[in-house]
């Protein structure tokens, strides 16, 4: 067995100690298929939001293009989940998996494997931005407190203060050499609260008052976002600052859908968080062979019967009516705010106050075969 202990902070390396013995004396006690050990991989992660789609221990399988079985098998540790109360129960779960080769779950599939970018999550990711005024009321607080530490990086009012003063001397460069265009265009994707904004605004308009520029009356600050509801609440944290900016409805996927009227007009263009949270697909490469990544979202068989005795929707139609509701969004259900609750308990029964060891929908993963890569010209 190999053993992977990738990135865990400072704070958590006392759970790490915890696990590894834990699971070699399962392995010792037998728990462990000898046949399989050789191929068997434990990679140990801390995953940065504390909720996620990953279980605690989740069981990796490898498959040809073909569906058939190949090695390696690994076991996706997130130290952050283990607890030492828990953790060995759900080691010989998956432990178990892999010697009987069983599914990966004991719930209802919501839908079958396939490439990341295709599954529901990122269904249930545009339901949560376009419909985020509701998400908020039920929750009782702003979207953004769920950010870790309950705020962004980015509105950091001295590294704002920098990108300002940089951009001011990027601008005056180009007005020495009369390349200045009249209108000074930005481009803020991905504007969350809209506080950034205000606060970049805010030092530019200051700056280029004390120098005299005359810059700021030439700004066309452009905030651009795929949902509305985040450009609504931007558009009221602006403030005074209404008269020089624009709000524009933007797949960051395809900016030039939006923006192909600006093209060599933009001089400055700023985002946080976006590039790096868009759909994607992933490679795997494994002794020196490149597999493609396959995700598969489920229910567990505890979350599924409870959530389908609540609101009357057998276990058998949990997958159909979870498909309809991310085609309709909460007005599914002929109560809107049932509708709400329903997407609530689906997606995260954390946020009820019942305790629960993990997320209501879940992954298994699996690595299918790939073509070579980089393809051959």
């Amino acid at each position: 067995m190999i053993l992977h202990v990738n990135y865990l902070p400072q704070a958590r390396k006392a759970a790490a100690k915890e696990v590894v013995p834990t699971l070699f004396s399962l392995l010792e006690e037998g728990w462990g298929d000898p046949s399989l050990l050789a191929h068997l991989r434990a990679h140990l992660d801390w995953i940065q939001y504390r909720h996620n789609f990953r279980e605690a221990v989740t069981v990796r399988r490898t498959f040809t293009g073909r569906g058939e079985p190949l090695p390696p098998i690994e076991l996706a540790i997130d130290v952050r989940q283990a607890r030492p109360e828990t953790f060995r129960e759900e080691l010989i779960r998956a432990l178990n998996l892999i010697r009987s080769d069983r599914e990966l779950h004991d719930g209802v599939i919501v839908e079958p494997f396939g490439v990341c970018r295709s599954s529901v999550i990122w269904g249930f990711n545009r339901l949560f931005w376009h419909h985020l005024p509701a998400w908020e009321e039920a929750a009782g607080h702003s979207y953004d407190q769920a950010l870790p530490g309950g705020k962004s990086d980015a509105n950091h009012p001295e590294a704002v203060a920098d990108a300002v003063a940089d951009f001011w001397t990027l601008l005056r460069d180009l007005e020495g050499r009369n390349q200045l265009p009249a209108e000074i265009f930005v481009l803020e994707i991905g504007v969350g609260t809209g506080k950034r904004a205000r606060l970049w605004l805010d030092r530019f308009r200051a700056l280029d008052a004390e120098r005299g520029s005359g810059f700021y009356p030439r700004l066309r600050f452009l905030l651009s976002d795929y949902s509305m509801p985040v450009l609504d609440k931007a558009m009221a944290a602006l403030g005074d600052h209404k008269d020089v900016a624009s709000f524009l409805v933007l797949d960051a996927l395809n900016p030039f859908r939006t923006l192909s009227f600006l093209r060599y007009k933009i001089l400055y263009v700023h985002l946080t968080n976006v590039y790096d949270n868009l759909p994607t697909e992933e490679l795997v490469r494994r002794d020196g062979r490149y597999y493609l990544v396959e995700v598969r979202a489920y229910l567990p068989a505890r979350d599924a019967a409870r959530i389908g005795e609540a609101f009357g929707v057998p276990p058998g139609d949990l997958a159909r009516t979870i498909a309809k509701f991310l085609e309709i969004g909460p007005d599914y259900f002929p109560d809107r705010t049932r509708g709400v609750a329903f997407w609530r308990e689906v997606w995260d029964p954390k946020s009820s106050a019942r305790p629960r060891s993990s997320t209501t929908i879940s992954t298994t993963a699996r690595s299918a075969e790939s073509s070579p890569w980089p393809p051959s010209a």
